[in-house]
């Protein structure tokens, strides 16, 4: 079957065809069996455009479907990883820097309390600022947390770090503004490094609270917000490290405050140290 649109456009090439002929817009008027073959040639190239075109659709449905499926699969192999850090903030933990802390970039204050962490920050210029909690170093890993900005600059972001190197010079971050755009970046010799490109993501609701996650799995990573993976990227710089939370803001004087709540981080078993009961 010939789809609709093309139906329109062999309509119309007839409907031409028949028109130039009746106008005498060409020096020899075709005769009405070579016009009706014109129009048969027209009709089989339409039908053979509207099957590849079927193809085309069919194979790229296919393509996505099976990469759904897989993604799906290793989100559910990742719900039996063990907990390497299950953070709800139900008290004042020992793995968070919590109170006051200032730097040529700026300052920032953190409180653990109603099962949130809570952020407030002020920018004396440009700045990034992460808060890594105390964990061990990770190859594979599923991250997620629930943030929510409180009161922010438009133009400000908040974020997950991961793979995080043992001396904190680098680190992948996967960052979101106030308005629902994401971006991967990794920070290599103070220089940030685009390896997913800004974007929308229609999944995100701005001013409210949001699950960001991200699956790493080798140097494969999947990024998810509100349970659907909005981006993926293969990338083998960092093979290691430690996991945490970021806030950013663009201009001097910016200050703002966010909320994180249900920090988790899972890896396979056997991946990670485990502590010891003392005797």
């Amino acid at each position: 079957m010939i789809p609709p649109v093309l139906r329109i456009h062999l309509a119309v090439l007839a409907f031409s065809l028949l028109f130039t002929a009746a106008c005498g817009g060409t020096s020899s008027r075709p005769n009405p069996a070579t016009l009706t073959a014109q129009i048969d040639r027209s009709q089989q190239l339409a039908t053979r455009m509207a099957q590849g075109l079927q193809s085309t659709s069919l194979a790229t449905d296919l393509q996505l479907t099976s990469t759904a499926q897989a993604v799906q699969s290793l989100l559910q192999a990742a719900g039996s990883w063990e907990f390497v850090l299950p953070e709800d903030f139900d008290q004042a933990s020992a793995a968070w820097v919590t109170g006051e802390d200032s730097n040529d970039y700026g300052s920032s204050k953190w409180t653990i309390a109603l099962d949130k962490l809570r952020w407030e920050a002020a920018a004396t210029q440009g700045m990034v600022w992460w808060s890594i909690p105390d964990m061990p170093p990770l190859a594979d890993f599923y991250l997620s947390v629930i943030a929510r900005p409180i009161s922010v600059p438009p133009d400000s972001l908040l974020g997950l770090t991961f793979r995080v190197t043992e001396d904190e010079e680098g680190y992948y971050l996967f960052q979101v503004d106030a308005g629902g755009n994401f971006a991967v970046y990794q920070l290599e010799n103070d220089s940030w490094i685009p390896l997913v490109s800004w974007r929308p993501a229609p999944v995100y609701q701005p001013g409210q609270a949001n699950q960001l996650a991200v699956l790493g799995q080798g140097a494969q990573f999947y990024f998810l917000i509100n349970g659907e993976v909005v981006a993926e990227m293969y990338d083998e710089n960092l093979a290691i490290g430690t996991t945490g939370l970021a806030i950013g803001m663009n201009n001097p004087g910016d200050s703002g405050t966010w909320e994180f709540k249900s920090f988790q981080v899972s890896a396979p078993e056997g991946s990670f140290p485990t502590p010891t009961a003392n005797p």
